[in-house]
């Protein structure tokens, strides 16, 4: 084994889930307020659940998760000393091992169970992430005396490395955190970041990012959805004299994406809202534990195209329809018998 310090690998969290989300647990089912008042709740929520609790390692699931995993075996199997960790939007970060309750929660915009809601611009958006990443933090997390966040992880060891795995909202709902993790780094040069190029544009975390685009689809295959992980994996699986570093990595994806072609943009006619309602209903009909991103998959393959926010938002309206008992309204009023 290594003797080198570990490698902390921290990926968000997924929606797809092996268990039933209870009602309670969505976090869209929660009122509006103020960020630390609704994780009070949010957190009172998830300490009340009386149902049986998942390692994460079970719980999360599809691809993303899958890679993931394989990335901590990968560091492994060649003797470095790892940890899987997940940044989680209902948890906070936490390690892959704790147990959790079902539960449904994102930093994606448009999400039904997003932090944020409605039309909130830019700015207000991302400070509104940041708060309620900075509350969860706060709280005890489900394993007693592990870290609760990325600034922890760096101060408990100084000489790790953090390879974060994730999406634009939560690297800019992270980002505070990250930065206090660079701080506390003895060499700032472990601190890397997977995610979409477009954080390009943030002149701090720059410096610390792998910046995924569309070539690394055509180069490595695999989902949109999971190619910051499968970027991540192929990373590792690459091998290393040394701790792996920024500048070391961004060579490596050079490498990966040299001569590597942009996939082409799916020629795809759109769907109004109508249409995407009536593929919906009947799909959950047949199937009302059916998961948005399967189905937008289906969707898109029958050559029709609709806005990832916009599906999901329209897939939560009709599985809360599926879930209805007959001749009530959304309201919850009883219909009289015609």
């Amino acid at each position: 084994m290594s003797t080198e310090a570990p490698t902390n690998i921290i990926v968000s969290c997924t929606e797809r889930k092996r268990a039933i989300v209870p009602e309670r647990l969505h976090l869209g089912s929660l009122a509006d307020g103020e960020p630390s008042a609704r994780a009070r709740e949010w957190w009172s929520r998830l300490a009340a659940y009386q149902g049986a609790r998942w390692p994460a390692n079970d719980l999360y699931c599809g691809e993303h998760w899958t890679l993931a995993r394989r990335s901590l075996e990968a560091l492994t199997s060649a003797g470095h000393a790892g940890q899987l960790w997940v940044a989680s939007a209902g948890y906070g970060l936490i390690p892959a091992c704790a147990p959790l309750c079902p539960y449904s929660a994102t930093f994606a915009q448009g999400a039904p169970d997003s932090v944020t809601r409605g039309n909130v611009d830019r700015g207000a958006r991302f400070g509104l992430i940041q708060a309620w990443w900075a509350c969860l933090c706060r709280f005890p997390g489900p394993m007693v005396r592990e870290c609760r966040s990325l600034r922890a992880l760096a101060v408990r060891s100084p000489n790790s490395g953090l390879i974060v795995v994730a999406s634009p909202d939560y690297i800019r709902a992270m980002r505070t955190d990250l930065l206090a993790a660079r701080e506390a780094l003895r060499r700032p040069d472990r601190l890397i970041v997977i995610s979409n190029h477009g954080l390009l544009n943030d002149v701090e975390l720059s410096r610390h990012l792998i910046p995924v685009d569309g070539r690394c689809r055509s180069a490595l295959g695999g989902t949109m959805q999971a190619l910051n992980a499968r970027v991540a994996l192929s990373m590792i699986e690459w091998g290393h004299n040394g701790p792996l570093t920024v500048p070391r990595l961004r060579r490596r994806y050079e490498d990966i994406v040299s001569g590597a072609a942009r996939s082409p943009k799916p020629n795809r006619e759109r769907t109004d809202d109508k249409d995407v309602l009536a593929f919906l209903r009947a799909e959950l009909v047949r199937d009302p534990r059916a998961g948005w991103t399967p189905l937008l998959r289906a969707l898109r393959g029958g050559g029709r195209a609709c806005e990832q926010g916009r599906f999901k938002a329209l897939h939560q309206r009709v599985r809360d329809e599926v879930a209805r008992p007959p001749g009530v309204d959304l309201a919850g009023t009883v219909s009289e018998p015609r």
